[in-house]
């Protein structure tokens, strides 16, 4: 079985350098229970591919900005959304590629 699995995702080594780079907590709490579903998940025999975006904000960093090459993690495929850091665009940006990615395309 195939599965898109959309949430503010992000691989272990990213999350440890957005934690080493700005010194802010990038959100652990959410990061740890969306990775167990996940790895839950992949343990059941689902393949799993994230669509996602960093928990990045102009509070975090100042980068106008963000395109993050994808990774693949302990069998998990992470599918970075390119975006714009400015408030509330940040939002559209997410918005349009999930929507065309999933509505459209049906697989991304």
């Amino acid at each position: 079985m195939k599965a898109i699995y959309l949430a503010l995702l992000s691989s272990k080594h990213l999350i440890d350098k957005i934690s080493a780079d700005t010194g802010l907590n990038p959100g652990y709490a959410g990061q740890k229970f969306n990775r167990l579903i996940i790895e839950g998940l992949t343990k059941n025999g689902v393949d799993i591919k994230t669509l996602t975006s960093i928990p990045m904000s102009r509070r975090f960093s100042k980068k106008l900005f963000w395109n993050v090459p994808d990774e693949v993690e302990d069998g998990i495929h992470y599918q970075y959304i390119p975006f714009i850091n400015i408030p509330y665009i940040h939002h559209i940006c997410l918005f349009y590629v999930y929507f065309f990615s999933i509505y459209f395309f049906g697989e991304v």
